[in-house]
């Protein structure tokens, strides 16, 4: 008790316990939580813009109608890349980052397949230029990185029966709908 009524002590005490509670309320902020910050208000600012320009491109599958969803998933991915490699990892609890990479495969993989399945292995990229297969190349390499392998096969597993007719390919082969989807594309570009 007679420690409690030295000044000295209480004042340190004080300070002491501001800092605690400063330090629980407010953490400080690393590298990373900064630039996860930054990348997250920035995607947030693209999310409307994405979606519409998604609706739009769904609505009308072909390379015209898809532009504006090209250029929003490039200005995605340019918020991506300001994440440093070593933070990235640190995304993959940011729920946004999962939906744009995802979202942006999938409709690179329906769009290249089309309404049917493709003549052969040959057709597998669609009407998609070669840039746009490097997008999604890129989008695939996120993917294994931020989540992991078994997010990219997680991804083949739940696309590639939907493809319009790849369940009537399996009577030519087992690998037929895979051989003829944008899926089974190497990655083997500069990215």
């Amino acid at each position: 008790m007679s420690l409690l009524q030295n000044n000295f002590i209480k004042v340190t005490l004080g300070l002491l316990i501001g800092v605690i509670i400063i330090f629980f309320l407010d953490p400080p902020k690393t590298a990373c939580t900064e630039q996860i910050e930054l990348y997250t208000e920035g995607v947030k600012g693209l999310a409307k813009s994405a979606s519409q320009a998604l609706a739009v491109c769904k609505e009308h599958p072909e390379p015209g109608g898809c532009v504006a969803f090209f250029d929003t998933l490039n200005k995605l991915e340019t918020k991506f890349n300001e994440v440093t490699r070593q933070c990235q990892k640190d995304l993959s609890s940011e729920p946004l980052t999962r939906n744009w990479i995802s979202t942006g495969m999938e409709l690179f993989t329906l769009l290249a397949w089309g309404a049917r399945p493709p003549e052969s292995y040959l057709y597998r990229n669609g009407w998609l230029e070669i840039s746009q297969v490097v997008e999604f190349c890129r989008l695939r390499n996120h993917l294994e990185n931020i989540y992991g392998k078994e997010a990219w096969a997680g991804f083949v597993n739940n696309i590639l029966p939907d493809l319009p007719g790849a369940s009537q390919l399996s009577a030519i082969g087992q690998n037929e709908a895979w051989n003829r989807s944008l899926l089974s594309d190497s990655c083997h570009y500069p990215l």
